[in-house]
């Protein structure tokens, strides 16, 4: 690849129709509550853990996340979720109180929530996991950051 308008496009072509096929599964859901605890519970039309969170224990803590999770929606009388911002503090809610469940799973279920409720078109970019490494290589600032501007 020579420049960033190359790996734009290999994105487009290569990556994006995958991700957007993933997130209408996730759109499916009959309601809010059942979208939240879809995309808590991380399964894919085919009944399997998504790959990102297939690894590292990740699996494990995906039922008791889904769990906490429809607790604090229901405790909240959660009616609906406006931005990406409000849906990522929700999971990061939930965040803290399950094991293992990380900042790649916060962001990954976070986006499949904005999809059902079509918020999924971000402002900012958040630096997670791989997205992090990648702002780096390219020579961006990120430390002590969580998100930087999309340009």
């Amino acid at each position: 690849m020579k420049s960033y308008t190359d790996i734009y496009n290999d994105y487009l072509a290569n990556v994006y129709p995958c991700a957007e096929e993933e997130y209408s599964w996730y759109k499916e859901a009959g309601n809010l509550r059942d979208a939240v605890e879809k995309a808590f519970l991380s399964r894919n039309k085919n009944g399997e853990v998504e790959n990102h969170q297939a690894g590292y224990g990740i699996p494990k803590c995906l039922p008791l996340a889904a769990e906490i999770a429809l607790e604090h929606f229901d405790a909240e009388c959660i009616t609906g979720f406006d931005n990406f911002k409000t849906i990522d503090q929700f999971v990061r809610s939930v965040r803290k109180e399950v094991k293992g469940f990380g900042e790649l799973a916060n962001y990954d279920v976070t986006m499949r929530i904005a999809h059902y409720v079509g918020c999924g078109e971000l402002q900012v970019v958040y630096l997670h996991a791989g997205v992090k490494t990648g702002c780096r290589a390219l020579g961006l600032n990120v430390k002590n950051r969580r998100i930087i501007p999309v340009e």
